[in-house]
């Protein structure tokens, strides 16, 4: 949800699959492989970038009465949400489509069993299928299964109804591996009025997506498939291609047609796979992005199956069937920060440091100004990066912090917050550590805590972790399961200072505490700061508490109580 002066836009889910299910089953088959749709890994933390597989819907509220709000623009799109950025009024989402995938085709002939077929006999079945499925596409409208919307402007008889195409056949770019499956589009509006929907659209793979205000970037992961072309001078059987979207013409971000300004600008592929948002920053005009090289694959013979890179806690080498044969770490772990220019074709690299974090898996990285702060797993310290030649990168302090970091959150110029997994083997535990990184030679911790076997979204997601600078107060939602019961479930509040002070201010609770953890849903998932309370939000409801001392004002229910 974005929220500015009298407009909201909101994104929501319906409860359909974008492919439903009796499509799957057809194109499936007996013997083919479903669409890759669906996971829900926005952030692509041990996991694939993609969205959930629902359809997604924006609808967009005037607030003007706060007593009454209105409708005033809904957009319905057949693809899934991934991700979303609001610079001044134009809001871009990107949203993740299926591959093509027609209702009512069928690849493999009911006639055909699945070995010991006549040889004329099924090439004849084939024949037939082929033709029923040409008769089959002829009578279905594209926008059925290419990426396309209903954009409703407005309420009642006066809305203008755009609905369709998100774009024409022949403005579609494709992958130059020409890998792609499904469909990634970049969909503008703006905030303040209602202007028609700016897209682009690209053939390929969904990734992390990193906004600043001149651009918007896509890192989409590839893996290196025996016997189909890959990047030339990339070694690696990791790539990332990063594909630019320009969000400015002369300097404004609406043109004069009064849409927002989205207009792609190329690609550039490099060894590696990125991390996630946070491994790519766009500083006085150079982008930096930071790649690990970690994983050592064998090269698999199939396109789709074996399309989808298998990420492991332990280091080893994949055969074909994705099992380890060695448990040994690459010797050439390490990591890759790479410096890109404006060029001919979007982007083109202007230097590169390699052989950071030797011998070992980046785990967190964050940009800020001229520096980088980069974080490793197996107890490695935490390092610091001097940005400021930007085509030479330089080494400075280091710090051992608590636990394994996963998500590093800079609170003001000169403290860095580092959230991690304090148990590292298990992914369990739930480890803060609060760095002063004034002296960019000497970092040291000033405190922070750790909770064993407990678990926070905070550690896969970043969005769970709010700091509200007025008060100097952070907050981590947190489930406590130390010894199998629910310890503590609810809201955690602390006051940060420069000084040196990292204490508990209060905790927040839902009063589930002595319950099995088992199958317990957190009560609190995110919380938000307003002035002197804080809004804790579960999956049913909204506490309103106290900033001072926590304690209840109010409940607002989400749902019914049957």
């Amino acid at each position: 949800m974005f929220v500015a002066g009298d407009r909201a836009v909101i994104y929501a889910e319906t409860t359909d699959a974008v492919v439903d299910a009796t499509t799957e089953t057809d194109f499936d088959g007996p013997y083919g492989v479903p669409p890759a749709v669906g996971g829900l890994c926005p952030f692509g933390h041990r996991c694939d970038f993609s969205g959930s597989g629902h359809p997604l819907r924006i609808v967009t509220l005037d607030l003007t009465d706060r007593a009454a709000p209105r409708v005033v623009r809904e957009t319905d799109l057949n693809g899934s949400f991934l991700d979303a950025r609001r610079i001044g009024d134009a809001i871009h989402t990107v949203v993740e489509f299926p591959p093509p995938v027609v209702p009512g085709l069928h690849y493999w002939p009911e006639s055909v069993p699945s070995c010991g077929a006549e040889r004329d006999a099924t090439r004849a079945a084939f024949d037939t299928l082929r033709t029923e499925n040409g008769r089959v596409i002829a009578q279905r409208p594209l926008k059925d299964w290419l990426p396309s919307g209903r954009d409703a402007r407005g309420v009642g008889a006066t809305a203008q109804v755009d609905e369709g195409l998100l774009e024409a056949c022949d403005s579609i770019w494709y992958s130059q591996l020409d890998d792609g499956r499904g469909f990634l589009s970049v969909v503008s509006q703006s905030m303040v009025d209602d202007q028609p929907l700016a897209t682009r659209t690209i053939i390929g793979q969904p990734g992390a997506v990193y906004a600043s205000p001149k651009s918007l970037y896509i890192a989409a992961r590839h893996r290196f498939v025996a016997d189909q072309p890959w990047f030339d001078g990339i070694t690696d059987h990791e790539a990332t291609v990063l594909h630019r979207y320009a969000l400015l013409e002369e300097d404004l971000p609406f043109g004069r047609d009064g849409r927002p300004v989205v207009e792609y600008q190329g690609s550039v592929a490099i060894a590696g796979h990125v991390l996630d948002q946070f491994s790519m920053d766009e500083h006085a005009d150079w982008l930096r992005v930071l790649t690990s090289h970690a994983y050592v694959h064998a090269a698999t013979s199939d396109p789709i199956a074996g399309i989808e890179p298998t990420y492991m806690d332990a280091y080893g080498v994949l055969n074909e069937d994705g099992d380890a044969v060695s448990a040994t770490r690459p010797a050439g772990a390490h990591a890759t920060l790479s410096v890109l220019g404006r060029g001919r074709f979007g982007l083109e690299l202007a230097g590169q440091a390699d052989a950071l974090a030797a011998g070992g898996e980046v785990k967190a990285v964050r940009f800020r100004g001229d520096w980088a702060f980069l974080a490793r797993g197996d107890g490695a310290p935490l390092q610091l990066l001097d940005l400021r030649d930007p085509t030479r990168p330089a080494g400075r302090g280091s710090l051992q912090v608590e636990g394994e970091p996963r998500f590093l959150h800079p609170l003001g110029d000169t403290l860095l917050l580092s959230v991690g997994v304090a148990e590292p083997a298990t992914g369990q535990g739930v480890a803060l550590d609060l760095i002063d990184i004034s002296d960019a030679d000497a970092p040291h911790s000033l405190g922070g805590a750790t909770f064993v076997g407990a678990l926070s979204e905070a550690t896969t997601n970043h969005l769970a972790v709010s700091w509200f600078a007025p008060e100097s107060a952070l907050e981590l939602p947190l489930l406590d399961c130390a010894d199998g019961t629910i310890q503590f479930d609810g809201l955690l509040v602390y006051d940060v200072d420069p000084t040196g002070i990292f204490a508990e201010r209060g905790r927040a609770g839902g009063g589930s505490d002595g319950q099995p953890c088992a199958g317990a849903l957190p009560w609190v998932k995110r919380a938000v700061f307003i002035d002197d309370t804080v809004l804790a939000i579960g999956a049913e409801h909204v506490d309103v508490l106290g900033l001072s001392d926590l304690e209840l004002r109010a409940t607002v229910a989400l749902r019914p109580a049957d």
